[in-house]
């Protein structure tokens, strides 16, 4: 977490931090697992919330220009649907997958490596913004591309439209056998 702070500091580029504390430390304040004088240092440009908050609204914001997730699946459906671009930092197996296709298939993120020191963490955070970078070129031009691919598939007459409609038909189509009984242990299963 240190390393984070110190990147996001080291970026010089504003931020919110939504951040949930330690689980293995039980109760703590903040500043104990930031490193010292962090918070002070980034207060002019920076906030950071301790707790839950509505990710879905604050992706949507129109202040918010990168999202620097560990990119599980709901988090990679919501940034893509605020049309945010992706920094992302995988831990886990499902993370690195889903990273993996950000990264790599629908170019619309960059990845932090496991390990990542602060500068690290502060020159990606960087390239995503740099007008002069080529990856956060191609990252924010993708962004906007998978965004309106999203909003289609979604609007009446697109492909997730399209399934969910013929999946309320066939429960629908089940109604049916709403009042018939179900038999168990009929017949030998040889």
């Amino acid at each position: 977490m240190n390393e984070l702070a110190l990147g996001l500091e080291s970026s010089m580029k504003p931020f919110l931090w939504v951040l949930q504390p330690p689980t293995d430390v039980g109760s703590c304040a903040l500043n104990d697992f930031l490193p010292q004088g962090f918070r002070a240092r980034a207060e002019r440009r920076g906030r950071i919330v301790m707790g839950w908050t509505d990710q879905l609204a604050v992706l949507s914001h129109a202040a918010i220009g990168a999202f620097l997730t560990h990119r599980g699946w709901n988090s990679l459906l919501e940034g893509i649907f605020s049309g945010v671009p992706f920094i992302c930092w995988p831990i886990t197996v499902d993370q690195s997958f889903n990273t993996k296709f950000i990264e790599e298939e629908a170019k619309c993120g960059l990845r932090i490596w496991k390990g990542a020191n602060k500068d690290e963490i502060g020159r990606v955070i960087t390239n995503v913004f740099d007008e002069e970078d080529e990856a956060g070129k191609v990252v924010r031009r993708n962004t906007i591309k998978w965004k309106k691919l999203a909003e289609g598939a979604v609007c009446e007459g697109g492909s997730s439209a399209k399934n969910f409609d013929s999946l309320v038909d066939d429960i629908l189509s089940l109604q049916h056998l709403k009042d018939k009984p179900i038999v168990l242990g009929q017949g030998s299963p040889t």
